[in-house]
């Protein structure tokens, strides 16, 4: 396995500055126009061909033990999946001061897309730029990827969103999906004491697509606040290798 890492930014050097960077003295430098985001990815199964992309991105260390765990990385080898941990700074106009712009189309889905592209032509897999992603957010970038698969639901492999909340209006029930985000399998997780996000709207939104038959899991962790999701780890990694294996990703097919 190997690591290399890129970064996509503009206008707030100073964020960037301060994320460290693996394994990349002269980090390749790819322009996007909007917040900055560091971008860094590792092939657990080395030379094969990328399946998949697992991308998460920085909510804390729950959410990024994910992309070292090692029951995790031997399910990515297994499935020839990359990993890929971004780390974004706060947009520049957001209701919420400090907080990531919750619209890929306002320029974050682009530099994801960018820097995955920039990944794939720097590791030897450019399939990379082109691959399916699952997409696993917590809190505040589990609405964002609620977003996401309204902006991009045909690059979307499957989306777990854990304990997904925002403000208003950008929260998760806001969210408006066409028949191809309906049909991308998510897996919605809320902790039944979650003052934050709560389990009111992230239901809200999973009854409204399920109704319009979305293959969707609303999972309730019980008597968890905001936080835990590593406790529900076995439980997505039998969901997603189910979903794996009915979708049959491949760089190569539509």
């Amino acid at each position: 396995m190997f690591t290399i890492s890129t970064v996509t930014n503009k206008r707030q050097p100073s964020c960037r500055e301060r994320i460290e960077l693996l394994c990349a003295p002269s980090p390749l430098v790819v322009r996007a126009y909007s917040s900055s985001v560091d971008i860094r990815s590792s092939f657990p199964a080395g030379k094969r061909p990328v399946k998949a992309a697992w991308v998460t991105y920085d909510r804390g260390p729950d959410i990024t033990k994910f992309y070292y765990n090692a029951d995790v990385l031997a399910f990515a080898a297994k499935n020839d999946l990359a990993m890929v941990l971004a780390r974004q700074c706060p947009a520049i106009r957001t209701a919420e001061k400090g907080e990531m712009d919750m619209y890929p189309e306002h320029g974050l889905g682009r530099s994801l897309f960018t820097g995955l592209d920039a990944l794939g032509q720097e590791s030897g897999h450019p399939e990379l730029g082109s691959a399916k992603l699952i997409v696993l957010g917590f809190s505040g970038t589990g609405a964002y990827f609620g977003h996401f698969v309204a902006y991009a639901p045909n690059r979307v492999l499957a989306a777990i969103l854990t304990n997904p909340g925002q403000t208003d209006p950008d929260n998760i029930d806001k969210i408006k999906l066409d028949a191809d985000g309906v049909a991308v399998p998510e897996l919605i997780i809320s902790g039944g004491r979650d003052n934050v996000g709560g389990v009111v709207k992230p239901y809200a939104f999973y009854a409204h697509h399920r109704a319009e038959g979305a293959p969707w899991v609303y999972l309730v962790q019980n008597n968890i606040p905001h936080c835990c999701i590593n406790n529900t780890r076995p439980f997505m990694l039998d969901w997603l290798q189910a979903v794996i294996d009915a979708r049959e990703p491949d760089p190569q097919k539509p």
